[in-house]
């Protein structure tokens, strides 16, 4: 007996073997798609971190830039500060009073008047962000006494009150002597001494201490605590 076939048996698996091979085609461009759709968020991903990354460079710059110009402004008005204190008519008329041999009781007592008066002025008129810039300001003569020193508040102290320890970290700039002091306490301090010349010849000098904290916090928005002597 003759074995009957379906003709359409090849047919049936000719058409399941190209559907197979299309599904395939069809995952292949799927996957190729899902790739490149990837890759182009990933580039797009990495130029905004890029872009993102310079801006905030460009900005560290000129913001670093800005805070520079502000320092380099603020100490030359500091530079300018010494300089009309140590040459001021005051501190002038004591050494020309020193010179004529008056005592301290009469002639000198005026003079020191005077020149506690012009410290206490800009003790009071020199601020930062509202707060006092200068917290002391000093007149030493060269044998290293205090002819005056007025401390932030207007309390004069004794003429022989000692001067601050000074730790080594100090530089001279034409003339300006810059020192960074530490009390022991946590205040962390800047003097700067000017030279007081009279006549040609240096007889003594004006010192004025500055708070580290008040100047970092208005200038550099920043707290350092106990890292001020880094900053420094």
């Amino acid at each position: 007996m003759k074995r009957l076939t379906n003709p359409f048996r090849p047919r049936l698996r000719w058409g399941g073997e190209r559907s197979a091979t299309q599904g395939w085609v069809l995952l292949t461009i799927f996957a190729v798609l899902f790739l490149g759709a990837m890759s182009a968020l990933l580039c797009r991903t990495h130029a905004a971190s890029s872009q993102h990354e310079s801006l905030a460079l460009e900005q560290f710059r000129w913001d670093t830039a800005n805070l520079a110009a502000n320092l380099e402004y603020f100490f030359q008005e500091r530079r300018s500060d010494m300089q009309n204190l140590a040459g001021s008519r005051p501190v002038e008329s004591y050494f020309e009073n020193v010179a004529l041999g008056m005592s301290p009781r009469y002639g000198l007592l005026a003079s020191i008047q005077e020149i506690e008066a012009s410290f206490r002025k800009y003790l009071g008129e020199k601020v930062l962000a509202q707060k006092p810039i200068f917290e002391c300001i000093t007149l030493r003569d060269e044998a290293g006494t205090n002819v005056v020193r007025l401390e932030q508040g207007g309390m004069a102290a004794a003429a022989n009150h000692n001067a601050l320890a000074l730790s080594d970290m100090e530089a001279d700039n034409d003339g300006l002597l810059w020192k960074i002091v530490d009390e022991g306490s946590g205040n962390v301090g800047l003097v700067i001494t000017h030279p007081v010349i009279f006549h040609g010849k240096r007889e003594g000098s004006v010192s004025a201490r500055m708070s580290l904290e008040t100047l970092f916090s208005a200038l550099v928005r920043d707290q350092v605590g106990g890292k001020q002597r880094e900053y420094c």
